[in-house]
């Protein structure tokens, strides 16, 4: 599905409109948490979100107010759902927006979290930011085309509620 952009005005306020046009492609904005198991990035997801199953929410925003996006809450290893595989069901969804999860490591067959992304961005799909937890530096596999990540160290020591509230200071979401 092709997404476009059509500014017009509503009560003297500047509006992006977005239309979709059939047989064209989705291109998600994406918000991805990445860790080893046990880095506690369901819980953060929980926590960012209020979610308790895999659906569209929406969620506030301090500078686009309310944003729709799609949250998968456990990691697509986990799933296991492949790179290629969960393009295509976001093409089915028809979400602009995705809060995923990701395994630094590979798991149940499928490969690490880093494959997942440059197949992502293969897909031209727009990864907003990236957060790893558990992780002092960026790891050297780390795709170059990426926006830098934001690190989390120590995530075992910490509530999933206080990360959380860095990653919203990040991302502007309230």
């Amino acid at each position: 599905m092709f997404v476009g952009f059509v500014p017009f005005v509503i009560l003297g306020t500047n509006v992006d409109f977005i239309f979709k046009i059939r047989g064209g492609l989705v291109m998600p904005n994406v918000y991805v948490i990445m860790g080893e198991a046990g880095a506690k990035k369901s819980s953060t997801i929980r926590a960012l979100t209020g979610a308790y199953k895999s659906k569209i929410y929406d969620v506030g925003t301090s500078d686009k107010g309310v944003m729709e996006i799609l949250v998968k809450i456990r990691s697509l290893q986990e799933k296991p759902i492949h790179p290629v595989a969960f393009i295509n069901l976001i093409k089915d969804e028809e979400a602009d927006n995705v809060l995923l999860s990701l395994r630094i490591e590979k798991a149940n067959k499928c490969p690490h979290g880093y494959i997942y992304l440059e197949k992502f961005l293969m897909s031209k799909w727009k990864i907003r930011s990236v957060i790893i937890l558990n992780e002092q530096i960026v790891p050297e596999v780390y795709p170059p085309k990426l926006p830098r990540p934001m690190l989390i160290s120590d995530t075992a020591g910490m509530a999933a509620n206080t990360i959380a509230s860095r990653i919203r200071d990040r991302w502007l979401w309230l």
